[in-house]
């Protein structure tokens, strides 16, 4: 069995994988996610950033918008 908590990843490519595709989603356009809907969440907070915490210890992620262009600030 193996050892570490659950979800824990194994690998450094595991994070970057995890990283990318968060990326990827939210980037999308036409079909953006069923957690990110960028219009009702300015409406709602005023906010043109959000901030978001990863699964498999990946990191958290703000993610800003100035002048429509994506800007993913990873800690």
């Amino acid at each position: 069995m193996p050892s570490g908590k659950t979800n824990e990843p194994t690998t450094d490519k595991q994070i970057v994988v995890t990283r990318i595709m968060f990326e990827r989603d939210i980037q999308k356009g036409d079909n953006p996610p069923h957690y990110f809907d960028r219009e009702g969440y300015v409406a709602e907070t005023q906010l043109d950033y959000k901030d978001f915490d990863l699964p498999y210890y990946a990191g958290s992620c703000r993610v800003s918008w100035p002048n429509d262009k994506w800007k993913f600030d990873w800690s």
